[in-house]
């Protein structure tokens, strides 16, 4: 596989988390794979959004690590993406390799240049699309098997990836978006 990335990895990278073991203790042996660690990680530690590891850290007076974050998962798919281009561990930097590579892919997807960027809650660039952008861009990985390019192959990978481990993209007794907490 090229990068290296296996379907659960994948499946990961996809979405945010909540904090639970399902989560935390994949991205922490996914860094250690990559001979990284939690200091690799480019943001703040959050409390966690499951409630069980959450009370559990209150009860304990413990304090959250980095692997609680709920973006920890996209964080590991771009360390990843800097140990395979042999890129600084400075990958948030809309400047760096990292970046550069998110917005190219990104900017395929949706058809059209990223007018520009914001920064969400866990430091990492978020690049701007209009909404027939965002609608190209469904288009695209929906119609992704049609084509035998090397992104639309990759795309088509995310997508079995994501059909295969649907757990890995909502979490643990989530399904989808849990508006009252985000």
């Amino acid at each position: 596989m090229r990068g290296g990335l296996t379907p659960d990895q994948l499946a990961l990278a996809c979405a945010s988390h909540q904090g639970a073991a399902i989560d935390t203790d994949r991205v922490q042996a996914w860094l250690a794979d990559l001979g990284l660690g939690e200091h690799d990680l480019r943001y703040g530690p959050p409390m966690p959004l499951d409630d069980p590891v959450m009370r559990g850290l209150i009860k304990t007076d413990a304090s959250p690590c980095q692997y609680h974050n709920n973006c920890s998962r996209k964080h590991a798919g771009f360390l990843a993406l800097a140990a395979h281009l042999r890129a600084s561990p400075e990958y948030i930097e809309i400047d760096r390799p990292v970046q550069m590579a998110a917005q190219a892919a990104f900017q395929e997807a949706v058809g059209e240049q990223s007018p520009t960027w914001g920064i969400d809650g866990c430091s990492a660039p978020n690049f701007a699309s209009t909404v027939a952008g965002l609608a190209r861009a469904m288009a695209w990985f929906a119609s992704a098997d049609l084509r035998q390019d090397v992104t639309s192959r990759a795309a088509v990978r995310l997508n079995q990836a994501i059909g295969t481990h649907p757990d890995l993209v909502a979490g643990d007794g989530r399904q989808g978006c849990d508006q009252d907490r985000v």
